[in-house]
């Protein structure tokens, strides 16, 4: 039997992304697969089948993160390096031209959940940061879709 079921699936958006909430309301929709929904607040999201976690700058509680089937964050670095915040910005202060995206599961400890999945947005080094964020963009909406089409077959990597 073949279940008609949506995974409901939330992005958890810090307030200061506006950024990047225009590029992905516009880019990621609900379909026959996912229900999504967007908040600023983690007070409005629960028992969701998948939960990403955009630019937080708060460390949520472990209750939290139980209370939903996966948590996903999504980082500019190659995880294990360059825990933290900010780390686009430190890789481009240090010139850095090809930076790593991951997609990994959110834990208890910051930064230190497996990896899901990868991709490299390449820099001149001669962007603004209104250019920076939109090829971040760009490559996170990617990497979010191609998730998406794959859940719930994927596989996980320990750091």
């Amino acid at each position: 039997m073949i279940s008609n079921k949506k995974f409901k699936v939330t992005f958890l958006i810090h307030e200061n992304n506006s950024w990047f909430t225009k590029a992905l309301k516009t880019n990621i929709k609900n379909n026959k697969k996912y229900k999504i929904k967007f908040s600023k607040s983690i007070k409005y999201v629960f028992k969701q089948d998948i939960v990403f976690f955009i630019n937080l700058t708060k460390i949520v509680k472990e209750q939290f993160l139980k209370n939903n089937k996966l948590n996903l964050v999504i980082h500019a670095s190659d995880l294990p390096k360059n825990k933290g915040g900010a780390p686009l910005q430190w890789q481009i202060l240090k010139g850095k031209k090809i930076i790593t995206i991951c997609l990994f599961e959110a834990k208890k400890d910051v930064d230190a959940g497996d990896i899901i999945m990868k991709t490299k947005v390449k820099y001149d080094g001669s962007e603004l940061n209104q250019e920076l964020r939109e090829k971040q963009s760009k490559e996170m909406i990617k990497l979010i879709k191609n998730f998406l089409n794959k859940y719930p077959n994927f596989k996980k990597k320990k750091q």
